[in-house]
């Protein structure tokens, strides 16, 4: 597919980062490696604090079209705004 996304800080840690991450950014349309549509933060924003899931340097914050829509939609955003 392309697609090229490690959601969070602590990928194999249950916990709300997803969502911190969702809205504590700002996003920007961009390409993978691969040539995929992704989201990534503007203006490089939170560079390196996303790990490479083969040990290599880390990564920015970066999302898909069905991840904003969790933001951007009334119903959803009204649901995952409300967090801990």
């Amino acid at each position: 597919s392309g697609i090229e996304v490690v959601w969070t800080n602590t990928p194999t840690k249950w916990d709300n980062s997803f969502l911190e991450i969702l809205y504590g950014y700002e996003w920007e349309l961009t390409k993978s490696p691969a040539g995929a549509w992704q989201y990534t933060a503007k203006d490089g924003a939170g560079a390196g604090t996303i790990p490479d899931p083969f040990g290599g340097p880390g990564r920015s914050p970066t999302m898909l079209a069905t991840d904003l829509s969790l933001r951007v939609d009334p119903i959803y955003e009204r649901i995952t705004r409300h967090t801990p």
